[in-house]
Protein backbone atom coordinates (compact mmCIF):
# COMPACT_ATOMS: atom_id res chain seq x y z
CA UNK A 1 0.00 0.00 0.00
CA UNK A 2 1.14 3.35 -1.18
CA UNK A 3 1.78 6.46 1.54
CA UNK A 4 -0.23 9.32 -0.50
CA UNK A 5 0.06 11.64 2.71
CA UNK A 6 3.10 13.71 0.77
CA UNK A 7 1.28 13.62 -2.22
CA UNK A 8 -2.16 15.00 -0.42
CA UNK A 9 0.21 17.85 1.43
CA UNK A 10 1.34 19.23 -1.41
CA UNK A 11 -2.09 19.21 -3.02
CA UNK A 12 -3.19 21.12 -0.21
CA UNK A 13 -0.27 23.54 -0.53
CA UNK A 14 -1.03 24.23 -4.35
CA UNK A 15 -4.62 25.11 -3.66
CA UNK A 16 -4.15 27.21 -0.53
CA UNK A 17 -1.49 29.07 -2.49
CA UNK A 18 -4.30 29.54 -5.45
CA UNK A 19 -7.07 30.63 -2.66
CA UNK A 20 -4.52 33.10 -1.49
CA UNK A 21 -3.51 34.55 -5.06
CA UNK A 22 -7.30 34.39 -5.87
CA UNK A 23 -8.32 36.64 -2.28
CA UNK A 24 -5.58 38.83 -3.23
CA UNK A 25 -6.74 39.63 -6.67
CA UNK A 26 -10.30 40.41 -5.55
CA UNK A 27 -9.60 42.30 -2.55
CA UNK A 28 -8.84 45.86 -3.59
CA UNK A 29 -11.63 45.28 -6.23
CA UNK A 30 -14.01 44.96 -2.70
CA UNK A 31 -12.16 47.72 -0.99
CA UNK A 32 -12.29 50.25 -3.39
CA UNK A 33 -16.14 49.29 -4.10
CA UNK A 34 -16.93 49.91 -0.52
CA UNK A 35 -15.13 53.06 -0.25
CA UNK A 36 -17.11 54.55 -3.51
CA UNK A 37 -20.35 53.44 -1.55
CA UNK A 38 -19.66 55.25 1.52
CA UNK A 39 -18.64 58.68 -0.54
CA UNK A 40 -21.91 58.17 -1.94
CA UNK A 41 -23.74 57.97 1.39
CA UNK A 42 -21.57 60.93 2.42
CA UNK A 43 -22.58 63.19 -0.51
CA UNK A 44 -26.50 62.17 -0.20
CA UNK A 45 -28.27 64.82 1.91
CA UNK A 46 -31.66 64.01 3.40
CA UNK A 47 -33.69 67.35 4.31
CA UNK A 48 -37.03 67.41 6.30
CA UNK A 49 -38.24 70.90 6.48
CA UNK A 50 -41.40 71.92 8.28
CA UNK A 51 -43.39 74.84 6.74
CA UNK A 52 -45.96 77.01 8.20
CA UNK A 53 -48.36 75.80 5.69
CA UNK A 54 -48.85 72.40 7.76
CA UNK A 55 -46.96 70.28 5.46
CA UNK A 56 -43.49 68.49 6.25
CA UNK A 57 -41.13 68.95 2.85
CA UNK A 58 -38.87 66.12 2.18
CA UNK A 59 -35.81 65.84 -0.23
CA UNK A 60 -32.57 64.10 -0.83
CA UNK A 61 -29.65 65.43 -2.95
CA UNK A 62 -29.10 61.98 -4.60
CA UNK A 63 -31.30 59.46 -6.20
CA UNK A 64 -34.73 59.04 -5.17
CA UNK A 65 -36.60 58.13 -1.60
CA UNK A 66 -38.23 54.89 -1.81
CA UNK A 67 -40.31 55.02 1.89
CA UNK A 68 -40.52 57.71 4.29
CA UNK A 69 -42.96 57.35 7.25
CA UNK A 70 -43.26 59.69 9.51
CA UNK A 71 -43.72 58.11 13.43
CA UNK A 72 -45.32 59.59 16.55
CA UNK A 73 -43.49 59.84 20.08
CA UNK A 74 -44.82 56.81 21.17
CA UNK A 75 -43.32 55.33 17.95
CA UNK A 76 -46.50 54.56 15.80
CA UNK A 77 -46.62 55.04 12.14
CA UNK A 78 -48.91 57.70 11.04
CA UNK A 79 -47.85 57.99 7.77
CA UNK A 80 -45.95 55.32 5.13
CA UNK A 81 -45.19 56.57 1.23
CA UNK A 82 -43.57 55.24 -1.33
CA UNK A 83 -42.86 58.51 -3.76
CA UNK A 84 -40.05 56.87 -5.60
CA UNK A 85 -39.05 60.75 -6.02
CA UNK A 86 -35.77 62.93 -5.11
CA UNK A 87 -38.76 65.44 -3.19
CA UNK A 88 -42.60 64.61 -1.59
CA UNK A 89 -45.02 66.45 1.09
CA UNK A 90 -46.54 65.04 4.11
CA UNK A 91 -49.51 66.60 5.17
CA UNK A 92 -49.05 67.19 8.97
CA UNK A 93 -51.92 69.41 9.74
CA UNK A 94 -53.94 67.44 11.62
CA UNK A 95 -51.50 66.35 13.78
CA UNK A 96 -51.01 67.93 16.87
CA UNK A 97 -47.98 69.89 18.82
CA UNK A 98 -44.58 67.71 19.45
CA UNK A 99 -42.21 65.62 18.64
CA UNK A 100 -42.18 63.97 15.78
CA UNK A 101 -39.48 61.73 13.59
CA UNK A 102 -39.52 61.05 9.77
CA UNK A 103 -37.78 57.91 8.64
CA UNK A 104 -36.55 58.45 4.82
CA UNK A 105 -35.34 55.59 2.85
CA UNK A 106 -33.01 55.82 0.02
CA UNK A 107 -31.18 53.48 -2.57
CA UNK A 108 -27.96 54.33 -0.47
CA UNK A 109 -29.59 54.80 3.05
CA UNK A 110 -31.76 54.98 5.85
CA UNK A 111 -32.20 58.36 7.63
CA UNK A 112 -33.91 58.87 10.87
CA UNK A 113 -34.52 62.96 11.70
CA UNK A 114 -36.61 64.33 14.46
CA UNK A 115 -38.62 67.44 13.88
CA UNK A 116 -40.78 69.90 16.12
CA UNK A 117 -44.18 70.70 14.83
CA UNK A 118 -45.85 73.88 16.61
Amino acid sequence: MEDYSADVKKIIAIVLALATLILLSVLPGIAKQSQENRQGMETNTVQVVPNSSGYLSISVSQGEIKQVTLINEKGQTLVSQRPRSASTLINTKNYKAGSYYVKVETDMQTVVKRFQKS
